[in-house]
């Protein structure tokens, strides 16, 4: 959560989250390196640092992961991947969702009794593949 959101200002807030103009600083001198630049961002685990705020608690299946059963957990999603995206020249993202700890134990299983965590992950992935494929910046 080390980048700007536009629509979430809480995410970064208090962590010296870059700024697009930075990230488009960063990728313009790797550019003329002939580096390419990427954005890395989570997209389940390692939410810590965001589900922290009171403005997420609703979201949160646990302390660290946003909860994969919620609209709105993809309208968020959908709004980090076009801000960690835009400053980049680099049509590649990595999407990290490692370390979802106790996936489903939390308020996932209270709203939907209990499922292997792999099949929750996986529903997941086909969510946040499903908004990615549909932003206009893929080839």
């Amino acid at each position: 959560d080390t980048y700007e959101v536009p629509e979430q200002p809480f995410f970064g807030y208090k962590r010296g989250r870059y700024t697009y103009d930075e990230l488009k600083a960063l990728d313009d001198y790797a550019h003329m390196l002939g580096i390419e630049l990427c954005p890395c961002i989570q997209t389940l685990g390692h939410l810590d640092r965001v589900m922290q705020w009171p403005a997420y608690y609703h979201l949160r299946e646990n302390d660290s992961v946003i909860e994969p059963d919620r609209e709105e957990t993809y309208v968020i999603l959908e709004q980090m991947i076009r801000a960690a995206a835009a400053p980049y020249r680099s049509k590649r993202i990595h999407l990290g969702m490692d370390e979802a700890h106790n996936l489903g134990r939390g308020k996932y299983l209270d709203r939907n009794g209990l499922e292997k965590s792999s099949d929750i992950m996986l529903k997941h992935l086909a969510r946040v593949t499903e908004i990615f494929g549909s932003l206009i910046f893929l080839p």
